[in-house]
């Protein structure tokens, strides 16, 4: 492992949690030889934790390392991670042969591995697993997304790989001394029953209360909730954010302890973080993640760009030929996973859109991001003039039935269209249980369509809405009304 020098890490400190109790968030400091003190709570003496948050020490470190030292690491990973997919993974074995032949790996190299599209992990199935995983990497577990592509996949990622994401994530809290020992509130995809429950943690070793809320729930209920648990922290899609805040804004009422919007999934705009200071006087912290990878970048502690966890993941900016794209340039997010053998994911294509960013003053030498560019998420308009954020939970019907692509509009106050790009037409059986399952989210009988296309098109600068509103008002978007 590339190792940081002295001066370099010990011009940095890492100043006292300020925590929302008494107890920090974490304290770390960033010179070699020093140590993390783990005894704060009971929990951290489960070997998960322990193992998050010794990693977490380490990146504490590294991010401080000049960005040649960290692209040194990361082509040592990559290099590791190649050879294993080459021989271990039948997808690979032809793909790779010239960039693992032999030599180091450089990254000149590592850009001629031809693009991973999600049409090419869809096909390949179990060609793209491997089917043993080296020592201390596992176990697997399946994982299925659809992105913000629309393209739905199913792969498999490991024990390590989600280690590594808690890591990644521990050092963001640590950014901002969020304390662990904080109430937090998360409004995400429903995965339980309940539309609104309670979980052991937020976060490794967090002590605080953590509630999920299902956020097919109508804005008026996820309000009234989030006012009576009066959390620390909330973390939401960046359009659910903007409906609370407006109807704090009609009720004269806003959550009381809230001290930070943490939030994911979308773009988000400046004017929503104007918006969010001026009605809430709390600023909003946003990251970049993916299911099938975690976390990529987060939002730096001293500007509003993000970094790439590049200890993780090698994450290109390219432009439509390929080529890296420059400071202040648009291109398509490309992603490499530097920790997952189950299912290696080497130079990704996501289906975003990102502006590449200069070095950051900070002084880390994480990669920046300067903006992302291309999620959008509109609302369902109920008839009887409410809004809902509609939950598209049927990827596994998908998957099974040859989808390589679809998307959810809402045509008119009664109707819904499914529209997909397939192989072959749904059953009856498949298109009424995806019906179904919208009606349930949605929480009203929409009647609901099926419209199979030979492609889908993207909006504007390449925006593409999985669920897409067509009774949404003609003109210039939300987020520059509030600025």
């Amino acid at each position: 492992m590339v190792k940081p020098t002295t001066t370099r890490a010990a011009r940095k400190t890492v100043r006292p949690a300020q925590a929302v109790n008494a107890k920090p968030a974490l304290t770390l400091r960033p010179q070699i030889g020093t140590y993390v003190t783990l005894d704060f709570w009971p929990e951290l003496a489960e070997r998960a934790f322990l193992s998050a948050y010794g990693i977490a020490f380490t990146l504490m470190q590294s991010e401080w390392w000049p960005a040649a030292e960290l692209a040194r690491l990361q082509l040592e990973r990559a290099d590791k991670l190649l050879r294993f997919a080459r021989d271990s993974v039948p997808f690979y074995r032809e793909r790779l042969a010239d960039a693992v032949a032999g030599e180091r790996l450089d990254f000149e190299r590592f850009a001629h591995i031809p693009i991973l599209t999600r049409a090419e992990v869809q096909a390949a199935g179990a060609a793209l697993r491997a089917p043993k995983l080296p020592e201390r990497h596992g176990p697997a577990h399946d994982v299925h997304t659809s992105g913000s592509s629309g393209e739905p996949v199913s792969v498999a990622s490991t024990r390590l790989a989600h280690l590594t994401n808690a890591a990644a994530t521990l050092r963001g809290h640590q950014w901002f001394r969020r304390s662990l020992a904080g109430s937090n509130v998360t409004i995400q995809v429903p995965k339980h029953a309940a539309d609104r429950f309670r979980t052991a943690s937020w976060a490794p070793g967090s002590s605080g209360r953590s509630l999920i809320y299902n956020n097919r729930v109508p804005v008026e209920g996820l309000h009234r909730w989030l006012l009576a648990d009066d959390p620390d922290y909330l973390q939401c899609h960046p359009s659910i954010l903007r409906e609370l805040i407006h109807r704090s804004a009609s009720l004269g009422r806003r959550p009381g302890r809230l001290c930070e919007v943490r939030t994911m999934g979308e773009v988000l705009e400046p004017g929503l973080r104007a918006l969010c200071r001026r009605e809430w006087g709390i600023p909003v912290r946003d990251n970049y993640s993916c299911e099938e990878l975690g976390t990529l970048a987060l939002q730096c502690p001293e500007h509003d760009h993000m970094h790439v966890q590049s200890e993780r993941a090698i994450v290109e900016i390219v432009d439509d030929d390929g080529r890296p794209c420059r400071p202040g340039e648009l291109g398509r997010v490309v992603v490499t996973g530097l920790f997952n053998y189950a299912t290696p994911l080497i130079r990704y294509e996501l289906g975003d859109r990102a502006i590449a960013g200069e070095a950051c003053p900070c002084g880390r030498g994480l990669p920046v991001i300067q903006r992302l560019v291309g999620r959008e998420r509109h609302a369902a308009r109920l008839p009887d003039g409410g809004r809902v954020f509609p939950t598209l939970d049927f990827e596994p019907l998908l998957l099974g039935g040859g989808v390589r692509q679809y998307q959810v509009a809402q045509t008119d106050v009664e109707d819904i269209e499914v529209r997909l790009v397939a192989s072959r037409r749904l059953s009856t059986e498949e298109e009424t249980g995806i019906a179904e399952r919208l009606r349930r989210n949605l929480g009203h009988p929409f009647r609901v369509g099926f419209a199979y296309v030979d492609a889908i098109a993207r909006g504007a600068g390449g925006k593409f809405q999985l669920f897409r509103s067509e009774l949404e008002a003609e003109g210039g978007s939300e987020a520059d009304a509030d600025a």
